[in-house]
């Protein structure tokens, strides 16, 4: 993986920290590029170049886990750039441990090999061109076959364009339903080597299942017992639990604290 050049994006009538950034990673000065990252992500929350930057020097710092939590943040918010998609491939593979033993759900199959290289903007756009021309067709069909009806002519054929296209805005639309759906769930990263998800917030509670750093999980709460933050967690296919909130990083986090571990 290498570093992106900086981006048009970015003021350029302004100090730009994001080159900043880039010049000090270039240069091998990790936290100068990584304060600099950070300063540009006040200015430009969740923006793809700035976390896929930052990932890449959690990974020169052996942050796995922490790496693949970043570029899944931005990844929440643009879910089909290239770059982001590239880094986690390339770098899921380096995980001691990816999967553990679980029941293959049908949605997140589903998720996995389909809602997530669909641009939401682009199936919003599919659906509005196929509702437009579906209609139009429907319509115009319907009119004549009011015309036929009155004259007492031979009805128009039925519109087999005008049905295909409906059935392709109805997937449409509801693949706009699914993704709206599964951005409800909070999706969250475990941080440290091995992370033990317990019956209860506590940590004298019975151990249900270890996960390991990388793992992308469901954050369903968080909450506060005594002096400690936890959250409630679930993978995918397998025990829903609880952990320390340190432990897992979700898209909502800020990103300076992955450095904070």
């Amino acid at each position: 993986m290498t570093l992106l050049s900086p981006s048009a994006s970015f003021s350029e009538g302004e100090a730009d920290p994001y080159t900043e950034g880039v010049s000090a990673y270039r240069a091998g000065r990790l936290e100068d590029a990584r304060k600099a990252f950070l300063k540009t992500e006040v200015s430009h929350p969740g923006h793809p170049d700035v976390l896929l930057n930052l990932g890449l020097i959690a990974e020169q710092e052996k942050k796995i886990g922490a790496a693949l939590a970043l570029w899944r943040k931005g990844l929440a918010s643009n879910p089909t750039d290239t770059a982001l998609n590239n880094a986690v491939d390339w770098l899921r593979p380096k995980l001691e441990k990816s999967e553990i033993a679980r029941e293959i759900e049908p949605w997140e199959e589903f998720r996995q090999s389909y809602l997530l290289r669909l641009s939401p903007n682009d199936v919003t756009l599919a659906s509005a061109f196929f509702l437009v021309a579906a209609g139009w067709l429907m319509l115009r069909w319907w009119g004549a076959r009011s015309r036929a009806l009155e004259l007492e002519t031979a009805l128009p054929k039925w519109p087999l364009g005008g049905a295909i296209l409906s059935l392709f805005f109805f997937a449409m639309f509801s693949t706009s339903i699914a993704m709206f759906i599964d951005r409800t769930d909070l999706r969250g990263t475990i941080l440290i080597p091995k992370c033990e998800i317990r019956s209860a917030p506590d940590a004298n509670a019975t151990v249900l299942v270890d996960l390991y750093e990388g793992m992308e999980v469901i954050v369903h709460e968080t909450r506060t017992v005594g002096t400690e933050l936890w959250r409630r967690i679930s993978y995918p296919g397998a025990i829903t639990g609880w952990t320390l909130a340190r432990d897992v990083f979700t898209s909502v986090d800020s990103s300076d604290r992955i450095w904070e571990q």
